[in-house]
């Protein structure tokens, strides 16, 4: 039940090129045809783009791709809302792949890739479970939405305002609206409040792997 958990939550997300480096039909393309050739076009390894498996529903799955120029494979390094997956044996996207997917016309090999992809993520994350270095709210919760570390002591003067001139508004209207001026200065106050938490509390970016 929990590998069809995972395989169902991973497919029901929307796969996004990266916006940042996006690894998308045409860089798929390019890797093919330098793994297939047998002809480096430099050593060593290359970041050759990443993608985003999004949905809100669930934590936000990130793969970046790190081509081995020598040896002729593709590494997927997978994180989830930010973390690292660990997984016990590094898998690949090799040679073998890339001759089956030089079998299809270019919509249907993007698709097996992404299966590809999906698959290993799959695995990776079983893997991680299993040995206790992701549990599984980890993997299913979604991103928070906003962070409240940066700009803290703002924050906290606001929330403070804003819970002291709430308070006494409270209490003024539940005695039938007594010191009416001084509720005016009150609400003004709270909505201030509420409009400097909206400028000073930052919406939480996806922070991924830069390795």
């Amino acid at each position: 039940m929990v590998i069809k958990a995972i395989y169902d939550s991973i497919r029901q997300q929307e796969v996004i090129p990266f916006a940042k480096n996006p690894f998308n039909l045409h860089r798929l393309t390019r890797v093919a045809e330098e793994i297939l050739s047998g002809n480096p076009l430099k050593v060593g390894r290359s970041d050759v783009g990443s993608l985003l498996f999004h949905d809100g529903r669930h934590s936000d799955r990130f793969v970046k791709f790190i081509l081995d120029h020598e040896e002729g494979y593709l590494t997927p390094i997978f994180l989830v809302n930010g973390e690292i997956v660990e997984w016990r044996d590094e898998q690949y996207i090799d040679l073998a792949d890339f001759e089956q997917f030089a079998q299809m016309n270019a919509e249907s090999a993007w698709d097996a890739f992404l299966e590809k992809v999906m698959n290993l993520l799959e695995v990776a994350v079983v893997q991680s479970i299993l040995d206790g270095t992701i549990t599984e709210q980890d993997f299913y919760a979604p991103p928070t939405k906003y962070d409240f570390t940066k700009n803290t002591t703002s924050i906290l003067g606001s929330i403070r305002t804003l819970c002291a001139v709430s308070e006494s508004l409270k209490y003024a209207l539940e005695e039938g609206g007594a010191l009416p001026r001084n509720m005016d200065v009150w609400f003004d106050e709270a909505v201030f409040a509420v409009e400097a938490l909206k400028k000073i509390v930052v919406l939480r970016e996806t922070v991924f792997w830069e390795g």
